[in-house]
């Protein structure tokens, strides 16, 4: 599973500032750059069966004509999506030095702490990262963004997050990359087309990580006399995780009943979720927990928590939860560019780590099918209250069984 090193993640792809530039002085050599490297490094050496140097002639004259550094990205991004391949992204400088290269590593980063995705012509609250400016300020899962600083969405400027245009999917979005202490003004709406719904909040950037993103997820529900752990693994990306999660555990959990781990988001390394994988199977030599486990999943689990999902299904060592997953797992390479950004380049093919599965644009399926629409959900977050039924109804079992023995 060595190959996994290479396959991080869920990545932001740039928006870039507004300033327009010379044609000839951004858009083509930026052009050229990306379609040489994908045409010398991709995994698949037939291009998954298109004609590249068709799509170069096809998409060369918009990147030419684009104004603006943003432009030139949209286009690029639009030749990645004709691959139909996950971890092609283009990620401008900013956006990889805090998120990928900092907060992916544990490090401390000013953020907002929210991310959007957009549904038809609405962009709606995914995720609040707990402990964050916005869960402090009491944005909830749903909420639609209607303006940012009197701008309204749909014409603010939104920074676009990795969207793997060619397995489709709502694409999703954050409010840039800010300082620290900085402010932000928004707009928005709870309950649709009602006034009762507005409201508006002010966020001041704070610094926060992903890791202490996993630290704060931790609980303990209390069900039918049943003690159930729950933890959010927002990453695979830092051992931490892993120790946080052997933890838990062993200490938090150690009376528990059965615990819930939370696989929606980015992937991450091949250490950590062999060593998370390890706690919780009773061959590996290195387990830590033998009693039900319940891990949600939905599309934007990605890339090496695809993996770990299989593998637990595989080995039947959790129940799974919620949606099939992004379908997103190549082993790809950060590469970076003349300009400063980065792009992602898929590399490796990953079939000889799940056993010749092929779940690059497959997914791992849930053993229980959970529908969590997203606008105006006021928070509601339909697969982990159905992960908690799930869980409850395997300890009531457990129970019935263990009191017919006596």
């Amino acid at each position: 599973m060595r190959l996994l090193r290479a396959a991080l993640l869920l990545l932001a792809i740039a928006g870039g500032s507004a300033t327009a530039r010379a044609q000839d002085d951004f858009g083509p050599p930026l052009f050229e750059e990306v379609w040489t490297l994908f045409k010398g490094k991709f995994y698949d050496r037939t291009m998954n069966g298109v004609d590249w140097e068709a799509l170069r002639k096809k998409y060369l004259p918009a990147a030419k004509a684009a104004q603006t550094p943003e432009a030139v990205r949209e286009v690029v991004q639009a030749l990645l999506g004709e691959l139909k391949a996950s971890h092609s992204a283009l990620i401008r400088e900013d956006v990889f030095r805090a998120h990928y290269m900092l907060m992916s590593k544990g490090r401390l980063v000013p953020q907002w702490g929210f991310t959007l995705s957009k549904h038809g012509e609405g962009y709606y609250v995914q995720e609040v990262l707990p402990g964050s400016p916005a869960d402090a300020a009491g944005l909830l899962r749903g909420d639609r963004l209607l303006a940012v600083e009197d701008t309204p969405a749909e014409l603010a400027e939104l920074a676009p997050e990795l969207w793997d245009a060619g397995l489709g999917g709502p694409r999703p979005y954050r409010i840039g990359v800010p300082e620290a202490g900085e402010s932000v003004r928004l707009e928005l709406e709870r309950f649709p087309n009602s006034e009762r719904g507005l409201f508006r909040v002010t966020l001041t950037a704070a610094e926060w990580s992903l890791l202490e993103a996993c630290l704060a997820s931790r609980q303990v529900y209390t069900r039918e006399g049943f003690k159930i752990g729950y933890v959010h693994l927002y990453t695979f990306l830092m051992d931490e995780v892993a120790d946080l999660t052997g933890d838990f555990l062993t200490t938090t959990l150690s009376d528990a009943d059965a615990v819930i781990l939370d696989l929606r988001g980015m992937g991450g390394l091949e250490r950590v979720l062999e060593r998370i994988l390890g706690y919780l199977d009773p061959n590996s030599g290195s387990c830590l927990w033998g009693k039900p486990t319940v891990a949600l999943i939905d599309p934007r689990t990605r890339s090496a928590k695809e993996v770990f999902a299989f593998h637990l299904k595989d080995r039947k060592l959790a129940t799974l939860v919620g949606q099939t997953t992004a379908g997103a797992v190549i082993g790809a390479n950060f590469m970076p560019l003349k300009d400063g950004s980065t792009v992602l380049v898929p590399a490796v093919d990953m079939r000889a780590i799940t056993g010749g599965h092929v779940l690059e644009a497959v997914g791992v399926s849930p053993d229980v099918e959970v529908d969590n629409p997203l606008p105006y959900a006021r928070g509601v977050d339909a697969i982990r209250e159905r992960g908690l039924e799930v869980i409850t109804e395997q300890l009531r079992v457990l129970r019935r069984q263990k009191a017919k023995l006596y």
